[in-house]
């Protein structure tokens, strides 16, 4: 008998990307699910398409609660989820018919902890083959750190997000997204692929990421996206006390370019001042002076990047 998947599809205002999202998942070669629609309080027509989506497949259980954002709608779904494995799409987005069973497969072969797949971005107009044979390239993340952390940096998306991976349940125990945040996937994923002893990674792009005009990314900037620089600092500070330097010093890097992308802009959108900046430039040398002693000690070299504070501090003089 395979194990119950649990899937679950974090849903607000999105019926016209809807359909095709929950029509790919009911598709699944990977027939053993549990598909969890949470309607986290949407204006539109999604919450009556979820009731008639639980008529005609008996494996759908629908919530329906008072909007929470994201991060509070997938909580939502963890809470009553009863399988054995989690996966997580979002609900304008849309899967390979394949990815759910080849990850899972990968995972049980490899007995991983964490199993996680390629994505593709395509345009709302666009409709990715969800059918179209997949080559199944794996890349095996068993006790190599080296591999692991090349692909846990701050510049690999595909290792951050919440979606494209098959966790199991029990990852999940301690473990919830904070509400309120967007990126919020950035506060929790980087401690659930951590902890993992064995992490299978498919090369194939199973998962179809839509790229909406009106999403939060394609809006200009936001406030909001400050978010993601405190999930930086949490996980800095998370690096720092576990003393894996590696990590922490690829992130402080990844904080530093973060700085300044979002100076730029700021500066082109030109609603925001860059002065809203300044407490996470604060924080930023701060991290690098209380830990940069410990990091010298540990590994009997300074960073290979000796200017970590020095530049941004001249940036932000000529531009404040």
């Amino acid at each position: 008998m395979e194990d119950l998947i649990t899937v679950i599809v974090p849903i607000y205002n999105v019926e016209d990307y809807l359909d095709r999202c929950v029509k790919t998942i009911c598709q699944q070669t990977y027939k053993n699910l549990e598909i969890i629609l949470v309607d986290d309080g949407s204006p539109d027509r999604c919450g009556q398409m979820c009731d008639d989506y639980a008529r005609q497949d008996e494996r759908i259980k629908v919530i329906h609660k008072p909007n929470g954002g994201l991060s509070d709608a997938r909580n939502a779904g963890i809470e009553i989820a009863t399988g054995e494995y989690l996966v997580f799409v979002d609900s304008d987005d849309y899967i390979h018919q394949e990815m759910i069973g080849r990850l899972y497969n990968a995972l049980k072969v490899y007995r991983a902890d964490l199993a996680v797949c390629g994505y593709e971005e395509v345009t709302e107009e666009q409709e990715a083959d969800v059918t179209r044979p997949m080559k199944g390239e794996e890349e095996i993340l068993v006790g190599d750190e080296d591999k692991k952390r090349h692909l846990f940096g701050p510049d690999f998306i595909a290792f951050h997000v919440a979606w494209n991976k098959l966790y199991k349940r029990s990852m999940f125990a301690q473990e919830r997204y904070p509400k309120g945040k967007i990126h919020e996937d950035e506060f929790v994923t980087y401690k659930l692929v951590d902890r993992a002893e064995r992490i299978v990674y498919l090369k194939e792009n199973y998962y179809f990421y839509v790229q909406r005009n009106q999403s939060i990314m394609q809006i200009g900037f936001s406030q909001k996206r400050l978010h993601r620089l405190e999930a930086y600092q949490e996980k800095l500070e998370y690096f720092a006390e576990s003393q894996k330097w590696d990590y922490f010093q690829e992130h402080l890097l990844g904080m530093r370019c973060l700085i300044l992308q979002y100076v730029d802009e700021i500066k082109a959108d030109g609603k925001n001042k860059v002065s809203i900046l300044k407490p996470y430039h604060k924080i930023f040398c701060s991290l690098w002076k209380k830990y940069n002693k410990s990091y010298r000690e540990d590994r009997k070299r300074k960073f290979s990047n000796g200017l970590f504070c020095v530049c941004p501090m001249l940036y932000y003089k000529i531009f404040w």
